[in-house]
């Protein structure tokens, strides 16, 4: 019950969806939903593993539906993961009181264990409001619905991003790519041109143009994680190479403004770090 940065908030959003399917289509729903899984741990560079959040065979008056309900949503699960050899661990006692779940542990890079997704199969809900459909046979039968939440929390899962990554963010995630420090008032205006030409790009640029020392503005932009940093000053102005700062370096690397944003914009295209 206590808050905890972003990973504990008094409010939060998440991605939550309800499908509500035959018992025939739970294959392919759950199939559906793994590929959307394997595919989002794939683009974020995160390891997983389920836990199969089952019901405390000890305390069954804490849960609704009959035995034979619960037997038929877990047995459905359990096999479905052994079927499609997704690596998972029994948790008995951790069910939601109306269905078993298969929860999504992620594993950061430095070995802590996420919840992200859920997925639970629900048998109990359609039958307590009453939801039928008429089937291929004209008669009519109870549907099943399917809780689905890919991240979770969406402010928990910046959270795991930001503690995965080490705040190093790949460019792609990276509120700002791109930070400008003109290194007088005088150099403001051409920093502005280029802000406007880089966005125009697609890239995401902030120009620095407080008053204050330029290396106290790289170390600034340093401390926020910026992946790059582009110092403009008298010498800068007059090459036509940009004085380019890759984050994680102290050394300063002459680019062109064309192959700097060649590789910037393939970076986020392939979704790749620096």
């Amino acid at each position: 019950g206590e808050l905890g940065g972003l990973t504990r908030v008094r409010y939060f959003s998440q991605d939550d969806s309800h499908c509500f399917c035959r018992e025939d289509q739970i294959e392919k729903e759950l199939t559906n939903i793994f590929a959307i899984i394997k595919r989002m741990m794939r683009v974020y560079g995160l390891e997983y593993w389920i836990r199969l959040s089952l019901r405390d065979p000890e305390a069954k008056t804490a849960y609704l539906g009959s035995d034979a309900v619960w037997e038929k949503a877990q047995a459905t699960m359990e096999s479905f993961l052994k079927r499609h050899t997704i690596p998972y661990e029994r948790a008995e006692g951790e069910a939601a009181f109306y269905g078993p779940k298969m929860d999504l542990m992620c594993k950061t890079a430095i070995g802590h264990d996420w919840q992200l997704a859920t997925i639970q199969l629900d048998y109990i809900m359609p039958e307590r409001f009453k939801l039928s459909y008429i089937d291929k046979t004209g008669k009519e039968a109870q549907p099943v619905m399917i809780h689905k939440a890919m991240a979770g929390s969406l402010e928990r899962f910046i959270a795991i991003l930001l503690e995965h990554y080490g705040g190093n963010l790949p460019l792609w995630l990276s509120p700002v790519h791109l930070e400008l420090i003109p290194v007088a008032s005088r150099h403001e205006k051409p920093a502005k041109k280029l802000e406007k030409e880089f966005q125009a790009a697609g890239l995401r640029v902030h120009v620095d143009d407080a008053n204050e020392t330029v290396g106290y503005k790289i170390r600034k932009a340093t401390r926020r994680r910026i992946p790059y940093v582009i110092v403009l000053g008298d010498k800068e102005a007059r090459s036509a190479k940009l004085a380019l700062r890759v984050r994680g370096s102290d050394r300063v690397k002459a680019i062109g403004k064309k192959r700097f944003l060649e590789m910037a914009q393939d970076q986020i295209r392939k979704r790749r770090g620096l």
